[in-house]
């Protein structure tokens, strides 16, 4: 955890002026184990008294801090409170959860967010969509129809979280995107441009206030949500499938996740300049499997997961690189099962036991970039498969069919994606 905390040594520990002795000086200090014989003897290279002792100081000080976070971030990771949502299917008959997003909101206490929870109903009823929304979980508002035009919305489901009071939803089977402007009290819709095609994913990036839609035809901006543009297709790309998924760093730069027909295997592709033209800046060859793509306020970096590696990068989504190729045994697949919060990377888990009956589903979490990977089971009941995790809030939110899961407290809010 040290590493996240940005300490920097006493200016003697660097400066190639101050320390006396016959060893050469680096301007990159060695790091020097606490208790160990080369400490004890002076005799590491390039660390002369006092930059040893002081190193070794803030070493251990920030070894012992590291560790208690990382404990505590464990503690929040198998600490999870479940609530069942309110089934109202004598009213409105829906069928399953489809879909989580919080949604910005301004009070007197300044910028929060509340859950409203994407209800998709079952086919009988028209497959309409309903939402519900709630604080913490444990109290539920009336549930309100999602209903632009005569579109319905019904899963997959994607949405975003916009300006302060505003939520976008979309579908896969139509161009249309329903949106609020009050918190999910009434909805309006809007097409993805003039080109048809099958919605892929929305975004919101706040650092530009700009929307951004995917389809077939291309990746869509807008600063109103009232009208989009034309479709923007990256440089030889000749049509986008399956879903997309979105991330921006607080910037200019937003990059998405998404597979190109062509190809036919996923890569990532950035936009500096608010959406108007995309480059390929990551090519997963091979590779069909929805991957996911966040950016780490904690860490500053944006962090790609796929089913055989996870990839970073820390120049706003320019250049990536391989951090680890784990087995990523029995991680879920899929947009919105991965989130990042504080130092940890999570991705939903499920895992068939030794009789097939029971099936432990839950998380698997990572500290380290993915070299290493812990994983914690919310139940052993097979029915009940968490399908979509987000962070908001400092705290873990998933979903399955009927209900909701909400972790421990990781992170101050804003610290997570």
């Amino acid at each position: 955890m040290s590493e996240f905390l940005n300490v920097k040594p006493p200016t003697y520990a660097t400066d190639a002026n101050f320390p006396a002795g016959s060893e050469d000086w680096s301007a990159t200090p060695t790091r020097i184990a606490p208790l160990t014989a080369e400490l004890a003897s002076g005799v590491i290279p390039d660390q002369q008294y006092p930059a040893q002792y002081h190193n070794w100081l803030i070493g251990s000080a920030f070894d012992v801090v590291g560790n208690l976070a990382r404990i505590a971030a464990h503690s929040a990771l198998q600490n999870w409170k479940r609530f069942d949502v309110p089934n109202a299917s004598d009213a409105i008959g829906w069928s399953e959860i489809v879909g989580l997003q919080p949604i910005r909101t301004y009070d007197e206490s300044g910028d929060r967010q509340r859950l409203p929870i994407v209800l998709g109903a079952n086919s009988s009823d028209s497959n309409r969509t309903y939402m519900l929304r709630s604080n913490d979980g444990s109290a539920w508002d009336s549930p309100s129809e999602v209903e632009p035009s005569a579109t319905h919305f019904p899963n997959p489901l994607y949405s975003c979280a916009g300006a302060p009071g505003v939520i976008v939803f979309g579908q896969a089977s139509s161009p249309e995107l329903a949106y609020s402007l009050d918190h999910g009290d009434t909805f309006a819709n809007v097409t993805l441009g003039s080109v048809g095609g099958s919605a892929l994913g929305v975004h919101f990036a706040p650092g530009i206030g700009v929307y951004f839609g995917a389809h077939g035809s291309g990746i869509f901006h807008t600063a109103t949500l009232t009208s989009f543009g034309a479709a923007v297709l990256p440089s030889g790309v000749s049509t986008l499938v399956g879903p997309a998924e979105f991330a921006d760093d607080g910037g200019s730069n937003v990059v998405v996740c998404v597979q190109d027909n062509a190809l036919a295997h996923r890569s990532i592709y950035r936009s500096t300049d608010s959406g108007v033209t995309w480059t390929k800046v990551l090519d997963l060859a091979s590779v069909t499997a929805m991957g996911n793509v966040k950016y780490s306020p904690a860490l500053g970096l944006f962090i790609a997961w796929d089913t055989t590696a996870i990839w970073k990068s820390s120049d706003g989504g320019a250049t990536w690189i391989q951090t680890s190729s784990p087995v990523f045994a029995d991680m879920a697949t899929g947009q919105d099962t991965m989130a990042i919060v504080g130092p940890a990377i999570v991705k939903l888990w499920s895992h068939t036991l030794v009789s097939s009956t029971y099936v432990q589903a839950g998380i698997a979490y990572s500290f380290d970039l993915g070299s290493s990977w812990n994983t914690w089971a919310f139940s052993h009941i097979v029915t009940r498969f968490p399908h979509k995790i987000r962070a908001f809030n400092g705290r873990l939110h998933a979903i399955d069919s009927s209900s909701i899961w909400i972790s421990g407290q990781l992170s101050l809010p804003g610290a997570e994606s």
